[in-house]
């Protein structure tokens, strides 16, 4: 499986597209009219790779440790609940989360990985 890609502007995100909370977040922290980098591909023979990679300011290192926390949000008017939920339901799935700022660019990475499901497996 090789890499895929797929670009959008923030203002021309497809409707049609699962409004996840790490394409969220890209949206909401990129400047108007920017585009999102969304990447899917192979991490191993058996788990699968997203990235979100946003054109934002990035995270500030002293809220760094504490973005999966629960309730922890620097938005005015936001829960908290949102990457708490995410890393849960990840890693009950045998995944992993992480997101990290850019060097030498102003933005943010989301990248997690999660088990390839196999239907020979479940049969």
């Amino acid at each position: 499986m090789g890499l895929r890609s797929l670009r959008s502007s923030c203002a021309k995100m497809p409707r049609g597209l699962p409004r996840g909370v790490s394409l969220e977040n890209a949206t909401q922290h990129s400047p108007k009219d920017e585009e999102i980098l969304l990447t899917l591909g192979k991490f191993s023979e058996n788990y699968l790779m997203v990235k979100v990679i946003d054109k934002g300011i990035g995270i500030n290192p002293q809220d760094q440790p504490r973005i999966f926390e629960p309730f922890y949000t620097t938005r005015k008017n936001g829960t908290g609940l949102g990457l708490s939920i995410c890393k849960h339901i990840i890693k009950s799935h045998g995944g992993m989360i992480e997101i990290f700022n850019n060097k030498n660019v102003s933005s943010c990475t989301v990248q997690f990985t999660v088990p390839v499901y196999n239907s020979n497996e479940h049969k």
